[in-house]
Parts: structure tokens; sequence; C-alpha cells
């Protein structure tokens, strides 16, 4: 019976493993700690992740205490980092990074805890939330109200680029390429 159970043992935990995500933390000194990515939770007051670590003992890291972390999923490499935003710290992850724009985006499952009358609850909806980082300031959040006025403010050296956002081309849904180009656009400057 022992000669059964080593086996299966063995073949579930090696199922438990393959199911995370392989990738490693980022220590606030820089280093890089080598493990499994566990589970992402996020929600307005509070985010955590899973870290697993290469002996399998699970570890739950609040953003506070690392800089971020990275793992693969599909083929691609998914970075988060720790952001202070709205009083508290979140892991935002990394869509397009920049030295003068950054762009993040909130983990997709948001959970929101309600209080009602004698009724404790809980709620997970998707979200997409995303952030802006200008330099080293705090993110802002931006949608589609507010993004052309945040853009503009923000860019102000750049008044060539500043009067583009809105028009055809430079518009919410073109975000990702705006951010890049303003980038570009520092490193012509700079150089």
């Amino acid at each position: 019976m022992k000669r059964l159970l080593l086996p299966l043992l063995f073949f579930l935990m090696t199922i438990q493993l393959q199911a995370e995500n392989k990738g490693y933390i980022v220590t606030k000194n820089g280093m890089q700690l080598t493990g499994a990515i566990g589970e992402i939770f996020y929600s307005d007051i509070m985010s955590t992740v899973i870290f697993i670590n290469d002996f399998g003992t699970p570890y739950r890291l609040y953003p506070q205490l690392i800089s971020g972390f990275v793992f693969q999923e599909s083929g691609a490499l998914v970075r988060y980092e720790s952001k202070y935003k709205d009083g508290s710290w979140c892991f935002l992850k990394v869509v397009e990074k920049g030295k003068i724009l950054s762009l993040y985006k909130t983990h997709e499952v948001k959970t929101e805890f309600a209080d009602g009358e004698n009724v404790f609850g809980k709620r997970t909806y998707k979200v997409n939330e995303l952030w802006l980082q200008y330099r080293s300031e705090k993110p802002v959040q931006i949608n589609r109200f507010n993004f052309r006025r945040t853009l503009r403010k923000k860019l102000w050296l750049y008044p060539s680029m500043s009067r583009k956002i809105g028009k055809p081309g430079y518009k919410f849904k073109n975000l990702e390429d705006i951010v890049r180009e303003v980038n570009k656009l520092n490193r012509r400057t700079v150089l």
C-alpha cells in the first residue's frame, strides 16, 4: 500500500507545482528569489500575492514588502510592480515602462467586501483599470473621460505631443502607442 501511495503523492505534488506560474519576486534591495507565483489578490484596501519558494513553502506577500514580481504566462513574461496609489499599496501590471511615462494595469479580478445589515459579503468582478505614472510621481488612474486632460497636463514640456492628444491616432484606445511615442521623443531630445 505504501508503494502505491508514495508515487501518487509525488504525482499530485508535481501537478500542483505545474499549476502555479514559474517566476520570481524582486526584493526591496533588488535581489531575485525564484519560485512560483500563485494567486494575486486585489481590492481597494489591499493587494497580495502568494509566492511559493523553490522548497515549496508558500508566503503571502504584500506590496509594501517587495518591489514586484515576474512570471511567465502563455510564453510571455508578465511583470508586476509595487506602487503606492490612492492611500494604499498595490501590485500593478506593467503594460509600458519608460523614463517619462509608464502605463500600468490593475489585476483583472477585483474583490469587493460588503458589510450590509448583519451580513458580510464578498464579491469579485472583472476590471480594466489603467494607471499612468509620470516620471517618479505617484500613479494616477486614467480613463476615457480624464485621459486628455491628464496627459496634456503631464506633457506640458512637450507641446507638440500635448497638442496631438485627443486627435485621430492619439485617443484613449491608443494609450500604449502614446506612451511609447512620448518615451521615444524623450530619447531623441536628450541625445
